[in-house]
């Protein structure tokens, strides 16, 4: 679109040059009567109203390359927050399902604490076979995809 009108403008401008001339050399002809073509009046006007659309339309071009440059920005955080809200939600799932065995790692934390008094009753340690973190790394790192 900008090609096009780039394209008329400089067409019009190359008319009133034209135009412009053939004026000039009636104008040295005419014996004091002297009146403006109306074909220059007019390629003046389609001039102006060109060079205004020109620079309508590369300001809203300008605009979008500049949201386009934001776009890999707004990816990455919109990445980040939801990697942050999935950690979030895969914790209250745990602890949903948790919740009925809650009163096995109570018993067996408690019974840790009876065995050695350094040892915090509120938390208990359990280890996660490597196998199945990574098994959930590859699960979660297909929730998103690469960039």
């Amino acid at each position: 679109m900008i090609a096009k009108v780039s394209k008329r403008v400089a067409d019009a401008d190359a008319r009133i040059v034209t135009e412009t001339q053939s004026a000039t050399q009636s104008m040295l002809d005419a014996d004091g009567e002297f009146s403006v073509p109306e074909a220059l009046t007019r390629l003046e006007a389609e001039l102006r109203l060109g060079k205004s659309s020109l620079a309508e339309l590369e300001g809203k071009r300008d605009a979008l390359l500049a949201e386009l440059r934001e776009l890999p920005t707004a990816i990455r955080e919109a990445e980040r927050v939801f990697i942050g809200c999935r950690a979030d939600v895969v914790e209250i799932e745990l602890y949903e399902q948790l919740m009925p065995a809650m009163i096995l790692f109570a018993r067996a934390s408690a019974a840790r604490r009876q065995n050695d008094y350094r040892h915090d009753e509120t938390r208990f340690e359990i280890e996660i076979p490597r196998e199945l973190v990574e098994i959930a790394q590859a699960a979660l790192a297909n929730e998103v995809p690469a960039t």
